[in-house]
């Protein structure tokens, strides 16, 4: 016989896991993951109200720090007395990526503005369907709009940024390399459409002289 059962409901203030001790300590996890941040940078973190975050900083192990074109940041310890790691090979980052995730945040740490165009109409594409920033140097360059056919990884579009350096080829390049190796791909095809002319003949370049 099934009885009568009711489904209660609380306010998200009332979960165990957002009192104020427990989001404290998470904000040290999360300034310790982003080394330095704005408020509005931990708030998006972990998916809480800035409001919230501002209010609890003080109670965190994070330290104010200010710098040219932030607005009031917050810095782990470490991450101010720590050593500097050396950047990695120049490389492919999702569009998804977490470095990415918060577009305000990647607009001032890299200057550059990442959206994702996929739900767009093709026509109103300005970088591609499914295109992949690239980290090199510890700079965002550039970017792809990346597919698979058949055994090829095609590049089917390329946007270099302004700042890109004479070494934005050979870094596209490995980039291409190593997503290629990683994803089961034997060519590295660039279509004729990707680019300008100029940019075009730097990047099929860069890619005969590495084959």
């Amino acid at each position: 016989m099934r009885r009568r059962w009711v489904r209660a409901f609380g306010a998200r203030t009332h979960h165990p896991d957002a009192r104020p001790p427990t989001v404290t300590r998470l904000l040290g996890h999360a300034g310790k993951a982003l080394g330095v941040a704005t408020a509005d940078d931990l708030a998006d973190y972990l998916r809480i109200p800035t409001p919230v975050t501002a209010r609890l900083l003080p109670a965190t192990r994070l330290v104010p720090v200010w710098g040219p074109g932030w607005a009031t940041a917050w810095a782990d310890p470490d991450a101010l007395t720590g050593t500097l790691r050396p950047f990695r090979e120049p490389v492919f980052l999702g569009p998804f990526d977490n470095l990415i995730w918060y577009r305000p945040r990647t607009l001032r740490l890299f200057g550059f503005t990442q959206v994702f165009e996929a739900y767009k109409p093709a026509a109103r594409r300005r970088h591609g369907f499914y295109v992949c920033p690239l980290l090199a140097d510890g700079r965002l360059i550039g970017r792809a709009d990346l597919a698979r056919r058949g055994d090829n990884l095609t590049v089917l579009q390329v946007g270099l940024e302004p700042h890109a350096g004479q070494d934005a080829a050979p870094h596209f390049v490995h980039a291409c390399r190593t997503l290629a190796a990683a994803t089961g791909h034997s060519h590295i095809e660039l279509t004729g459409a990707a680019t300008d002319p100029a940019t075009g003949v730097a990047l099929r370049n860069a890619l005969d002289g590495a084959l």
